[in-house]
């Protein structure tokens, strides 16, 4: 935005914003995507743990 604002904001080239909006949309995804994996493995991980006191004999 700063080359943007010494044109005093004049025409945006849409192919120059592009190249710097889908890399930084695609991070926000996958940065997402990731966080809400980690708390999906991590509540069906619950169940594994075993009660205070158990043997973990299986039995």
């Amino acid at each position: 935005f700063l080359g943007w604002g010494a044109e005093s904001f004049g025409t945006l080239d849409p192919a120059r914003s592009l190249r710097v909006v889908i890399p930084s949309v695609l991070g926000l995804l996958l940065g997402g995507q990731t966080l809400l994996a980690s708390f999906f493995l991590d509540i069906m991980r619950l169940h594994l743990r075993t009660r205070p006191g158990a043997t973990g004999a299986g039995v």
